[in-house]
């Protein structure tokens, strides 16, 4: 089932006729080499630039959505967001007090944001003494304190490896009723979705399935993305018989090969 779609979207010179479904509770991934549009295309997404009649949430058009409605159906994180305070506490604590929700509500979505990261020891910490993976999870965090139904991850993975996202990634899983959009250029990552779609000149070139749009390696060459290895061995190895499908874990490879 789909709540969020885009009909026959096109913006200035950077996005021509893009149409995409996105299925609820599902990771769907955005990629394609740099200035295909990926930024623009989530800026829209989530109402930051306002165009009619083209993006529509549960059959309405967002363009007509509040402020209000906006902010508490879709949240967006990316790799340039700034920290008002020194706490992780005082952070949560700033955000919840701009959302106008009451003392026991404030408490019980603080609760389940530190539950979900595991911030307890951390939570008084300097904010600028935190590894990386922290300050990502941070930054979700603040996000998902206003209970959004769709959570947009701008390329926010850049500078960590292919474990910390998936872990990550696996956390915001386990949350009922969110659909998550993430976006970067590095493929490796995308294996961790359901649905990968390919920006290139602002078209969608390539969408569907994730295994299936990754075993289309030559047109993924050509726009300008490297097609990861453990995808490029296991098309290598389904050729010659070896392999009856794409294969992403390592240990489960070899287990299929050794039979």
């Amino acid at each position: 089932m789909s709540k969020l779609c885009i009909k026959n979207l096109s913006y200035e010179s950077i996005l021509k006729d893009i149409n995409i479904e996105f299925k609820e509770n599902s990771i769907n991934y955005i990629s394609g080499s740099n200035k295909c549009g990926k930024t623009t295309l989530i800026k829209i997404l989530c109402g930051q630039i306002d165009i009619k009649e083209s993006v529509y949430y549960d059959n309405k058009d967002i363009y007509n959505f509040s402020s209000y409605e906006l902010s508490t159906v879709f949240g967006r994180v990316s790799n340039s967001m700034n920290n008002t305070f020194l706490t992780i506490d005082q952070e949560l604590l700033y955000k919840l007090d701009k959302l106008g929700i009451d003392r026991k509500e404030k408490k019980k979505r603080y609760n389940e944001v530190v539950k979900l990261f595991n911030f307890s020891d951390i939570l008084y910490s300097n904010i600028n003494e935190l590894s990386i993976i922290n300050k990502i999870e941070l930054s979700i965090a603040i996000s998902l304190l206003s209970k959004p139904e769709v959570i947009f991850l701008d390329d926010i993975f850049a500078e960590v490896d292919y474990h910390i996202a998936k872990k990550i990634l696996t956390k915001l899983k386990s949350i009922n009723n969110l659909t998550i959009i993430l976006t970067s250029n590095n493929l490796e990552l995308s294996t961790l979705s359901d649905k990968l779609i390919i920006l290139n000149n602002g078209e969608v070139v390539l969408e569907g399935d994730t295994p299936l749009v990754l075993k289309e390696d030559s047109l993924l060459n050509k726009v300008g993305l490297e097609v990861p290895f453990m995808i490029d061995l296991s098309i290598k190895l389904k050729y010659y018989g070896l392999l009856d499908d794409i294969e992403l874990d390592m240990n489960r490879m070899v287990d299929k090969l050794w039979k």
